[in-house]
């Protein structure tokens, strides 16, 4: 699988309406916190949709699109 990138056109793999260009990579926090441990960083990116609403998505959540 390739890896995102800034300027890549991505879709939510959950809805066929989510679909644009990365403007934004980074990784954030966990909100749940856990008993005796704490969680590994989750990656997301920002996609500035055709309406050009910037929305945040988990990684895991999008694939390329061309």
């Amino acid at each position: 699988m390739r890896q995102i990138k800034i300027g890549d056109v991505v879709q939510a793999f959950w809805d066929a309406n989510v679909i644009g260009e990365v403007v934004n990579l980074g990784t954030e926090k966990h909100s749940t916190m856990l008993v005796g441990g704490t969680l590994d960083l989750a990656p997301f990116c920002e996609v500035k949709l055709k309406s050009g609403r910037i929305v945040r998505l988990k990684l895991g959540d999008v694939f390329h699109v061309n």
